[in-house]
């Protein structure tokens, strides 16, 4: 197996895959200039660092551990042992800053964002990731779910509380979103703890579900979206607020899954049109004005829900169903 693995690394595609597959999240968009600079906060052994600095990034590690940032700097990395604030580097210095889940470790999530947008040229960007405290895995794993991580972890966020602190932060542009790369491994660990813990630096072993876990979480609003009789919109954005999604980004999903149904089911229609009369103007022109309006729809829906909970949309469907239940009993409508 060890000469197979020798044999595959020579080929550069999959060689490049191994090192660099399962970072695209975090992989920012090369600025090709002299002076670019990427900042790692919390970079702990430089592993990041070292695989943006062979794609020609000038890199800086922020590391508050010793004995890491003494590993990193081995490793030809420039890293400064402490905090960011602690660094006092220049305005406008980088062009990317990670924060990988580090801002549930620090005293002062508020004035770490400051010093990032302090720092950060104009245009520059902050990705920052921390556990969900509103996530699946939460929810069933209760206590022992790996993400709280206590007493290391002194704040747990949820989309609603980080978007929170950054209403409150320098940043205007930004956008909250949920992902399930590392759920396994957070079901591994939080099936040990449930089981009676890790001992020392241990690592959990590989627990089977693993991947049904991951499925679960990355596809129940796809799944919720297709049972039949109920409100699709409704049924996904519900799911997706259940998974820790935002509002906005719970109400966008379920827009965006109900594309390719409007889509097909347009064109089904049409097939069914094409063999009689049908006024190819009107049609044009009724397309564009529902392109329209649906946008324009939307857009407000979207805006909307930033600041506002979906109850009004609630008691309108409860309403509704009420009303037309009665009717049904009544013998008013089949």
């Amino acid at each position: 197996m060890c000469r197979l693995g020798v044999l595959l690394a020579s080929v550069k595609i999959l060689r490049h895959r191994a090192v660099f597959d399962g970072l695209a999240e975090r992989f920012p968009v090369f600025v090709k200039r002299p002076d670019n600079l990427l900042i790692d906060v919390g970079c702990g052994r430089g592993d990041f660092l070292a695989r943006l600095k062979s794609l020609g990034w000038n890199v800086l590690g922020i590391e508050p551990d010793p004995v890491s940032s003494s590993i990193t700097r081995a490793r030809g990395i420039d890293v400064f042992n402490g905090t960011l604030n602690g660094a006092r580097l220049a305005d406008n210095t980088a062009d990317e800053i990670g924060v990988n889940h580090v801002i549930e470790h620090v005293h002062d999530p508020l004035s770490l964002l400051q010093e990032c947008h302090r720092v950060l040229r104009p245009g520059g960007r902050l990705a920052l990731y921390m556990p969900n405290i509103d996530s699946l895995g939460h929810r069933f794993f209760g206590r022992n779910w790996a993400g709280l991580d206590p007493p290391r972890h002194l704040f747990h966020f949820s989309p609603r509380s980080i978007g929170e602190l950054l209403r409150r932060s320098p940043f205007r542009r930004y956008r909250i979103r949920t992902a399930v790369k590392i759920s396994p491994g957070m079901y591994d660990t939080s099936l040990a703890i449930r089981a009676g813990g890790l001992n020392g630096c241990e690592e959990a072993r590989r627990r089977r579900g693993r991947r049904i876990f991951k499925t679960l979480e990355a596809l129940l609003c796809a799944a919720l979206a297709l049972v039949p009789g109920v409100s699709r919109s409704g049924a996904t954005i519900s799911a997706g607020l259940l998974l820790g999604l935002t509002r906005e980004a719970a109400t966008r999903y379920s827009f965006l899954l109900s594309v390719p149904a409007v889509v097909l089911s347009g064109l089904f229609e049409l097939r069914k049109v094409s063999g009689g009369e049908l006024d190819v103007v009107p049609t044009i022109v009724a397309t564009i004005f529902a392109f329209i309006f649906g946008y324009l729809t939307i857009a407000w829906l979207l805006r909307y829900v930033r600041s506002h909970n979906f109850t009004v949309f609630v008691v309108y469907r409860v309403a509704l169903g009420v009303v037309v239940l009665g009717l049904a009993l009544g013998g008013v409508i089949p």
